[in-house]
């Protein structure tokens, strides 16, 4: 309905003029604005067609143009530029960074361990996970935090950031370990381990029974397009 609305404010706005009475240029504009109509009647289809298959009323998608719809208006605004243009670290995971074998002590991934993501580019944002004055904490409670957080990069993700290590700040890029708590390894004992990619550049695993301090960040990742492809 919305995007019938527009294509048919558009042939009102420019078939008020009998053809003939239209110069060259006026005819050029309506072909021109008609396109434009189309092409925004196109797009707002398949976007009520997504909020619909996603939960959204008739009511709530209707109220993006009003006041009242204004927090939902402004959220998804924010969702397509960060889309489009986002910020953070932007790295390249490729099927090579995803081709890996557990390490040799490993018997098989912990049942909170999350499935490998898609290729694809991502952005990082590095997450600090202690609070006030807290000097450190435990793996455990770590990997707690970053289930709030949302902060779990996988290994495969680590991996691609290690390859592209040169894209994390100058400033930092030798000073922290980067936590990824998205994959996690039991050993024959039963003790869990997560991977992480250190100051040298090098990716290694580490026990979540040690502490974790500081000089740890953990990454919390989000699929964005890829515009060259």
């Amino acid at each position: 309905m919305v995007a019938w609305s527009l294509a048919n404010y558009a042939r009102q706005r420019t078939t008020n003029k009998p053809e003939a009475s239209m110069s060259r240029a006026s005819r050029q504009e309506k072909t021109w604005f008609m396109r434009v109509a189309g092409w925004m009647g196109h797009i707002i289809s398949l976007l009520v067609e997504g909020l619909t298959a996603r939960g959204w009323s008739d009511e709530r998608i209707y109220a993006l143009t009003s006041e009242q719809g204004r927090e939902d208006r402004e959220r998804l605004i924010d969702a397509v530029v960060d889309l489009l243009t986002p910020t953070g670290i932007v790295i390249k995971v490729t099927v090579e960074d995803l081709a890996y074998e557990l390490p040799d002590w490993g018997e098989g991934h912990a049942p909170d361990s999350l499935s490998e993501v898609t290729p694809g580019r991502y952005a990082i944002d590095l997450q600090e996970f202690l609070v006030d004055d807290e000097p450190l904490c435990g793996g455990e409670d770590m990997l707690i935090r970053a289930k709030l957080l949302k902060a779990r990069l996988t290994h495969g993700q680590i991996r691609a950031l290690a390859r592209q290590r040169h894209l994390i700040p100058a400033e930092i890029r030798d000073k922290i370990f980067i936590i990824a708590t998205g994959t996690i390894v039991r050993d024959s004992d039963s003790d869990r381990y997560v991977s992480a990619l250190g100051t040298d550049g090098g990716v290694g695993w580490f026990w979540l029974g040690d502490d974790f301090d500081r000089g740890d960040r953990l990454g919390r990742a989000r699929k964005v397009l890829d515009l060259a492809a």
